[in-house]
């Protein structure tokens, strides 16, 4: 898959000016694309073009206006590691199966709630792991799972023993990963599972001026 590194020249949902994002040019598409191909040599189409937005910071996808963003520049994360811009939880939710289904009712493992996720310094720098507080349980998960939101791929998948955990807490890592969108499952016997959406974003925002072209400054949530 293609990357295309675009950066928000306004705010858009939970993103402010500045935000960078890797896309993917497989998942953009075309406003108005006119069938006739007569019609498509006469109209210009580089801001209808719009590109699949895996998270809006809410926990859902949308498609987003390629007139809201620039490319972004390539010497602005010279000499930067990618891996240190911060998390950012987007959503939890508990249910059956991938889709989370919250039918029947009371799920037996709880309900996990965003305020029991809390984001964790790691090496110095901050928002790199995630301290989760699972509900009570009496056997713990069968499998723990990362999975790339955006390339819908599963990263990795433990077991619960072989994480960082404590009773029903655990820390998780996550500062080896690259910015993206992801979700963390913890699932359970008869595929009920908690599920933690996030974000792991730029270090760096990147805005644009007349006077000096551009500017970087750090990522805070």
């Amino acid at each position: 898959m293609t990357p295309v590194r675009l950066v928000l020249t306004e705010p858009v949902y939970k993103y402010p000016i500045g935000t960078v994002f890797d896309f993917l040019e497989e998942q953009s598409d075309i406003n108005g694309r006119d069938l006739d191909e007569r019609v498509r040599e006469r109209v210009g189409y580089l801001n209808q073009k719009t590109y699949f937005l895996p998270d809006t910071g809410r926990g859902f996808s949308a498609m987003l206006r390629g007139d809201v963003t620039r490319h972004c520049p390539a010497k602005a994360f010279e000499g930067v590691d990618l891996r240190t811009g911060p998390l950012r939880v987007t959503k939890t939710q508990s249910g059956y199966g991938k889709l989370l289904h919250p039918e029947p009712a009371p799920l037996p493992y709880g309900v996990l709630k965003e305020e029991q996720v809390a984001l964790v310094e790691i090496g110095g720098h901050n928002a790199q792991g995630l301290h989760i507080e699972l509900p009570p349980f009496s056997q713990e998960p069968r499998r723990v799972t990362l999975r790339d939101a955006q390339r819908e791929e599963t990263l990795w998948e433990r077991a619960f023993s072989d994480l960082n955990t404590s009773e029903n807490t655990v820390l998780v890592d996550f500062s080896e990963l690259p910015p993206g969108f992801y979700q963390l499952f913890f699932q359970f016997r008869g595929d009920c599972r908690h599920s933690i959406q996030f974000v792991k974003s730029f270090p760096l925002r990147v805005e644009f001026s007349p006077a000096i072209g551009f500017s970087v400054h750090k990522t805070l949530y």
